[in-house]
């Protein structure tokens, strides 16, 4: 149940100011990289490509051999390891259009991904929209011959903006006007699936799972006044769907080596495992050899109180997977996603694997 249509519609306009992309490692005005070249090999633009999804899908093109990889950031000073693996490097800005099109040019394919909480790259909702717009746009000039658009379902079909059962929430977009949202960066994902949709490029929609790797950046473990390790993601009994990045990388590899007709037009939701926070909580405590509790007293609800910056969307986010469980993980199938990467890495797995990640620093 994961290859189902979503109806959003969006008609953003276009960030304004043109700039050349620089290349670190080969010019940003040739269509292809002097390594792709030679060896003959079709080059998969990867966008994102020193953050966790992008990152995770550059390594494993880059292991794998079949393709080359060109590692598409803002920064490539941050793409030095990629480029030490062999990937090329170009500098590129999903706000300038004329970027993303020389960026991709020479490309067989791409992989598009967006990073709503970075403020330097989406300083207000509808920016990521307008990314979708442009990667879209990018891509159908360059005659791409296959898209991965990694975004979301749209929450507004199973709770309309009218609905209370989650709060509304008010943003200021970069024209100063305010916006209504539920949960702005799965809206504004979604609602960039129409500039995909009606493109005449091969896209294949990537709904992700939420990451084990989220443990060691946004939700890390920690360590109260009895020493008992607690974790706190207000799910309560509800079942999310885990991948580890790395897997995710993996899977869009296989779905690339698949080819566009395999998965064109449909919505690929990807997992490794469907788990409570309790269950999580168990794999924890026999993994690092010490007891780890879900903090259950923490809902969704206390959580939008933290006051960090994002905690209100981020208590919607968890609240709504929480309340259509069943269907957000239905639409994220194990046995789906072993489709395209058969060996997929177990919460059990990956814990062994990384120990010392989990252990927050003594105080």
């Amino acid at each position: 149940a994961i290859c189902a249509q979503k109806h959003s519609a969006a008609s953003p306009q276009l960030l304004p100011g043109v700039r050349l992309c620089r290349a670190m490692g080969c010019s940003s005005s040739s269509s292809q990289s002097v390594a792709a070249k030679t060896s003959g090999k079709k080059i998969i633009a990867v966008f994102g490509a020193t953050g966790a999804q992008g990152g995770g899908v550059a390594r494993a093109i880059l292991a794998d051999g079949q393709f080359s990889v060109r590692a598409l950031t803002r920064e490539a000073a941050r793409a030095a390891e990629l480029k030490d693996m062999g990937a090329e490097v170009v500098e590129c800005d999903a706000n300038v259009l004329d970027q993303v099109k020389t960026a991709l040019a020479g490309a067989h394919a791409a992989f598009f991904v967006t990073n709503a909480f970075d403020p330097t790259s989406c300083a207000t909702p509808e920016v990521e929209t307008e990314q979708a717009k442009n990667f879209a746009n990018a891509a159908a000039t360059v005659s791409l011959k296959h898209a991965i658009w990694s975004t979301t379902e749209d929450p507004r079909i199973e709770v309309p903006l009218s609905s209370d059962a989650l709060p509304t929430l008010t943003r200021k977009s970069k024209d100063g006007s305010e916006r209504q949202y539920k949960i702005p960066h799965f809206e504004t994902k979604a609602d960039g699936d129409a500039f995909f949709a009606n493109s005449s490029v091969p896209t294949t929609f990537l709904l992700p799972g939420f990451y084990y790797d989220n443990f060691f950046t946004y939700f890390p473990l920690k360590r109260g006044e009895d020493k008992t390790l607690s974790v706190t993601i207000p799910m309560g009994e509800t079942k999310m769907a885990w991948i580890a990045a790395a897997d995710i990388g993996k899977v869009v590899l296989g779905v690339f080596k698949a080819g566009p007709d395999t998965t064109k037009g449909k919505y690929l939701g990807v997992s490794s495992a469907h788990l409570t926070m309790d269950e999580i909580a168990t794999i924890l405590s026999s993994g690092l050899g010490e007891t780890v509790v879900h903090n259950k007293s923490v809902t969704a609800e206390i959580f939008a109180t933290f006051g960090f910056p994002g905690c209100e969307e981020l208590a919607n986010m968890f609240k709504y997977e929480r309340d259509v469980g069943d269907a957000y993980c239905g639409r994220r199938s194990v046995e789906e996603t072993k489709k395209y990467h058969s060996e997929l890495t177990s919460f059990e797995a990956f814990v062994e694997a990384n120990k010392n990640k989990f252990l927050p620093l003594p105080a």
